[in-house]
């Protein structure tokens, strides 16, 4: 998946990412990594249940600034 998203947000400054189905969380910190802090990610699941374990997720990766990471009543988690 992300070899296939690569060439549209790799390197590109201040992108929006919209990550439908984020699951654990785990695809969105490699976002993350690949679009930056300019950039902004927003990452939602059907289940809530999924949106705490992928915002806990997230939160552990050393990578991703924690001060950064917002999640909104509608179960999305936004990265900015």
């Amino acid at each position: 998946v992300l070899e296939r998203a690569a060439p549209y947000i790799h390197g590109k400054a201040k992108r929006k990412v919209l990550h439908v189905g984020c699951g654990a969380g785990y695809l969105t910190s490699a976002l993350y990594k690949m679009v930056g802090r300019e950039s902004l990610i927003y990452a939602t699941d059907p289940s809530k249940d999924m949106v705490r374990l992928a915002k806990r997720n997230i939160r552990r990766d050393p990578a991703v600034p924690r001060a950064l990471i917002n999640t909104h009543p509608n179960s999305r988690i936004v990265i900015k």
